[in-house]
């Protein structure tokens, strides 16, 4: 049953200004309308709004985020073809696409694992995520092998977290604040701020999983994964 509480009176007054926006004819009212409608499920979603949704509320937010992702992954697909069909660039879709599957993956993991195991399984998927996008882009063997370094070293640095949390947690620290200064300044601006997205803040939230995990472990050296 809907109940009117206080974010229902937040999203009342954004929804409201978004019509003030919308009379004057001013491109901002399309994003309050969205921010007006994903209040809830996003305050639900982050835990800060947890008193105002009981269990069958997390369930349907739970059931409809993940029809929507579903949707909205799929409907984009559908117009990168169209787009490519067409001639034209399908770069922004793409970037849609890996955002979405991108930030469901990494919630998971952080929700759903130890510190220790969600920070290498994190670094891990970025260090194979980039040696694949090499492959891929890589001009000829040479070029592959080079291009791939960078993602093989992301790969080991991650895998020394099992028995390393600690020493694992600085190199990926480095690594990040590297990858935030080196994407800061190259290419154009949606580059720069995929890059960040992809990489970077996925190696800064490995590097605290696995900070967190040596709190159990003051040396740097983690027990063995459990069986």
């Amino acid at each position: 049953m809907f109940r009117w509480d206080a974010i229902s009176w937040w999203a009342t007054g954004i929804f409201a200004l978004s019509l003030l926006c919308a009379a004057a004819v001013h491109s901002a009212f399309l994003y309050l309308i969205i921010g007006a409608y994903l209040l809830r499920p996003t305050l639900i979603a982050l835990g800060v709004a947890k008193r105002y949704a009981d269990e069958r509320q997390r369930q349907i937010q739970f059931r409809s985020g993940n029809l929507a992702l579903t949707v909205m992954i799929a409907a984009t697909a559908v117009f990168a073809v169209q787009a490519e069909l067409e001639g034209k660039p399908i770069d922004v879709f793409a970037a849609i696409i890996a955002l979405g599957i991108a930030t469901k993956a990494l919630v998971g993991l952080v929700m759903a694992a130890e510190p220790r195991l969600t920070g290498v399984r994190i670094a891990s998927s970025v260090g194979i995520l980039v040696v694949l996008f090499s492959a891929v882009e890589g001009g000829g063997i040479v070029g592959v092998i080079v291009q791939s370094v960078p993602g093989v070293v992301i790969l080991l640095i991650g895998l020394l977290g099992l028995r390393r949390p600690l020493i694992s947690a600085i190199l990926l620290t480095l690594l990040a604040a590297g990858c935030l200064v080196f994407f800061g300044i190259r290419g154009p601006i949606m580059t720069r701020i995929l890059m960040e997205l992809l990489v970077t803040l996925p190696l800064a939230i490995a590097a605290i999983s696995l900070y967190r995990s040596t709190r159990l472990a003051p040396d740097g050296i983690a027990a063995p994964l459990a069986n």
